[in-house]
């Protein structure tokens, strides 16, 4: 067995795009362990930001800069603060949205802008797998 074909056996699903993890359905989740609830809930704020994504236009990672001229990251650390600011003020529980998951929402965007800015390559390459 060559070292592609262990990469292929171990990784396989993951290099194919896949996910590797069963992810547990919402009802399976209640009284469940952490790694179910982690899971869970990262794939809630997946879905989250999809939605804001294609709502919006890419607007948090490609802004149309029609008014500001600052940069994708500086624009992103800005929406950071606000709330953070928010939070601040009104505490963590709002009534009109969920300040924590678009917090959280901001962050990822924050993560992903500064890998774009170093050209980080996302793709899975067979022979170096990180995860």
């Amino acid at each position: 067995m060559t070292r592609d074909d262990v990469i292929e056996d171990f990784y396989g699903d993951a290099i194919k795009g896949k996910s590797i993890i069963n992810l547990p359905t919402i009802e399976s989740v209640k009284g469940g362990s952490s790694t179910q609830l982690i899971a869970s809930k990262c794939d809630e704020l997946k879905n989250l930001l999809i939605s804001k994504n294609l709502k919006y236009g890419d607007s948090a990672l490609s802004p149309t800069r029609i008014f500001s001229k600052s940069s994708t990251i500086e624009q992103l650390k800005v929406r950071i603060d606000d709330k953070i600011n928010r939070i601040k003020n009104n505490g963590v529980l709002s009534d009109d949205e969920d300040t924590i998951m678009d917090l959280a929402g901001y962050l990822i965007l924050f993560r992903i802008a500064l890998d774009k800015e170093k050209n980080t390559d996302y793709t899975i390459d067979p022979e170096n797998p990180r995860f």
